[in-house]
């Protein structure tokens, strides 16, 4: 990872590169890697580990070296994170993180899959990008507010999203059990794996008082590793089957 610096904006060897206009403001001092890429994306079945999904580590130190102009492993002909800072927008990434109607057919399902990130949090994902881009040409980014109270700026009063101690709390708990391995949690939702014949996702699902927004077989019983290709009905019942289960508020 690129880490950013603190002082006054340096001189960029190649300024034309960059948009005129000023960096998508990120509210609430949200830190990407730790807030966003560890909090939400990385555990052991997701973006961390030793084989992390679509071979994609945001843990191990080098988040943004592992984005830049890294072909899309789910979709032909795209980069993880565009290396032009006129088109970062157009990142695959940042159309993972917007949502469904921004990804391309057959190239995957929006992440993260418990808890969608909001508009605010995916302004400072692209910030993150736009920011190490200028780090890496030698330019400093100016504050992320477009400056501080001392040198007359203003401070963002808009709401910031969910906060770190919400994003950390645990709607899951009365989902472990039994016959059944929770596998990841944050506020909005989790997802977990059962082993008990005769039972589904939905009534999974139900014991935290959540709603079954996607499953999928699993793909090493017991485990909470699953197989994104094999989808299953969330009140699929059959018995002896082992399902993974997606669980949110929706």
């Amino acid at each position: 990872m690129v880490l950013l610096g603190t002082g006054c904006p340096g001189d960029l060897k190649d300024p034309q590169r960059f948009p005129a206009t000023p960096l998508p403001e990120c509210a609430g001092n949200i830190d990407v890697v730790a807030d966003i890429f560890e909090r939400r994306c990385g555990t052991d079945s997701c973006h961390a580990g030793d084989e992390p999904a679509a071979d994609l580590n945001l843990l191990d130190g080098n988040a943004f070296e592992n984005l830049l102009s890294v072909p899309a492993t789910q979709c032909e002909g795209r980069v993880r994170v565009d290396p032009d800072p006129s088109n970062v927008i157009n990142s695959f990434l940042l159309d993972k993180l917007r949502g469904p109607e921004f990804i391309p057919p057959n190239c995957g399902d929006p992440m993260p899959f418990l808890s969608r990130l909001n508009g605010n949090e995916i302004a400072c994902v692209e910030r993150w990008i736009l920011e190490n881009l200028m780090e890496a040409d030698g330019g400093m980014p100016t504050p992320r507010d477009g400056g501080t109270e001392e040198d007359g700026g203003t401070t963002p009063t808009e709401d910031a999203g969910v906060d770190a101690g919400e994003m950390m709390s645990d709607p899951c708990g009365p989902i472990e059990g039994t016959g059944r391995v929770l596998c990841m949690r944050s506020a909005t939702g989790c997802s977990a794996v059962f082993t008990m014949g005769g039972t589904s996702c939905d009534e999974v699902c139900a014991l935290a008082g959540l709603t079954c927004t996607a499953a999928y077989a699993d793909a090493d019983d017991g485990s909470c590793t699953f197989d994104m290709a094999t989808t299953v009905a969330c009140n699929n019942d059959d018995a002896g089957m082992s399902d993974h289960c997606i669980c949110g508020s929706l």
